[in-house]
């Protein structure tokens, strides 16, 4: 790993001491091209993932427990647990098929697939049946992940700030999910809700069809199984490379590298507050004096907005400072929101306290997204993005499944969702402690870029390692 880490810290360094007329012969990173293909990327993520089913989920707990006759902790399982456990063997499965055959097919198909699973919640009538159509709306919607790929070759020079700004329009879109649940379960009932939320998601495909495009493509045939028959030889140099054939390290690589496990361990720890407790953001509320559901809708709408603000200032530090021990003081600003969330109470802070707690949540939470995208990229490449990231996916939504049947237990035993709040605050400390360990970037700034004249033409790829090599040759280290 060290000859991989100085290597392209010297590609780096040879390609910052390139001229500015050098430079300007790739495509900006604010194109209309690119913020065509980001838009559609933010539409897609928002609406046509699991995202709107999950977000119902909290809303819908005590219509469907009480149609049931199930205790929140079953409800979770049926819910929470099997939408990351089976999202976990998405990652696991899907993740190869998208460095071997591209992103698209897998969107587009998986997205489809999503929409009419989102669907079939409405028919369930047991827990096997919730459990399964829960699950399955994990399985295809966790191909949302893969959304990653795209963007964070898409932006080169300013791929922080380019990230930030996508992930701040998306937290502040994401703000309306939980209130369009609220309306549909409030006004038709759970079971329509899932009808609905599916007929959304099917109206996205076809932007997702004409849009999207492959990592470091510009242009190209719309047809999703052009690579399906190709082989890396088929493919000549700097013209339509295939998928597998992009820079960055092998799974296998990935895998017995420490900074890997040191990531995805991080990123569990980070996540682990919102999986463990977003299920019962409604009964705990209430247990602290809140009107649930109302204080839930709201709680969710302010954080995801303020993780606009998050996204923010973490995508335009990352563009500033080249070290990734910058995610600490975010990690910081998650424990502070859980310790207020802990002591928010109707008599203690009332709705205001837990709005504050609800906007530093939200800040820390949006940091999330231009770290995973810029880390996942900078550490690990391109080549095998989508088999890291749905290994990394997997055993965070295996242990963010197991989170929230835990909670219930520690529910039932203390009668109180407060010990395990304060259970979240230590290990978040620990999660911030990893970053210490990671260590500097090992790949170019400009991994991915397109040239201006490959923006023109149709299904045209830039050879990031030759273009790199002769970056190099250029400026001798």
């Amino acid at each position: 790993m060290v000859d991989i880490a100085s290597e392209n810290i010297a590609a780096d360094t040879a390609h910052q001491q390139t001229s500015e007329s050098a430079a300007s012969q790739y495509e900006s990173d604010f194109s209309p091209r690119k913020l065509r293909v980001a838009l559609v990327i933010l539409l897609g993520q928002t609406f046509a993932t699991s995202f709107l089913p999950y977000f119902a989920v909290p809303l819908a707990l005590l219509p469907i427990t009480k149609e049931f006759g199930w205790s929140p902790k079953e409800y979770s399982v049926a819910t929470t647990s099997s939408l990351m456990w089976l999202g976990a063997l998405s990652g696991v499965c899907l993740g190869p098929l998208v460095d071997r055959f591209g992103v698209r097919p897998i969107l587009v198909l998986g997205s489809i697939a999503v929409a009419l699973v989102t669907m079939s919640i409405s028919l369930a009538h047991n827990f096997l049946s919730l459990f399964l159509s829960f699950g399955l709306v994990g399985f295809f919607g966790s191909t949302g992940m893969h959304y990653g790929k795209v963007t964070a070759a898409l932006f080169n020079k300013n791929r922080g700030k380019a990230l930030a700004i996508l992930g701040a329009e998306s937290a502040v879109a994401a703000a309306i999910a939980p209130q369009i649940d609220r309306y549909l379960i409030g006004t038709f009932g759970w079971r329509q809700s899932f009808v609905i939320e599916g007929l959304i998601i099917l109206a996205i495909v076809p932007l997702l069809y004409f849009v999207i495009e492959e990592p470091g493509t510009a242009g190209g045939s719309r047809n999703l199984f052009k690579h399906f028959k190709r082989t890396p030889s088929d493919a000549p140099a700097n013209r339509e490379i295939a998928p597998q054939n992009l820079e960055g390290m092998t799974l296998k690589q990935s895998l017995t590298d420490k900074v890997f496990w040191l990531i995805t361990l991080a990123g569990i720890i980070a996540l682990l507050p919102r999986g463990a407790l977003f299920t019962y953001f409604s009964p705990l509320f209430a247990q602290h004096g809140f009107n649930g559901q109302a204080a839930t809708a709201n709680f969710l709408s302010l954080t995801t907005a303020a993780g606009a603000i998050g996204a923010l200032i973490a995508g335009f530090a990352l563009d500033k400072v080249h070290d990734a021990r910058l995610a600490i003081p975010f990690k910081l600003g998650a424990l502070l929101s859980l310790i207020l969330l802990g002591i928010a109470t109707a008599q203690f802070g009332g709705m205001l306290l837990l709005m504050f707690a609800g906007m530093v949540w939200g800040v820390a939470d949006g940091s999330l997204r231009p770290f995973q995208g810029f880390f996942q990229i900078r550490f690990f490449g391109l080549k095998s993005y989508g088999s890291i990231m749905g290994i990394s996916a997997a055993c965070m939504s295996i242990m963010l499944g197991i989170a929230a049947p835990v909670v219930g237990f520690i529910q039932e035993k203390t009668h109180s969702y407060d010990t395990a709040i304060w259970l979240l605050t230590g290990l978040l400390v620990f999660g911030a402690a990893l970053y210490l360990f990671l260590g500097p970037y090992r790949y170019s700034a400009m991994i991915g870029a397109v040239r201006k004249d490959s923006a023109q033409q149709p299904e045209t790829r830039v050879n990031e390692e030759d273009r790199l090599r002769q970056t190099a040759t250029s400026h001798p280290r």
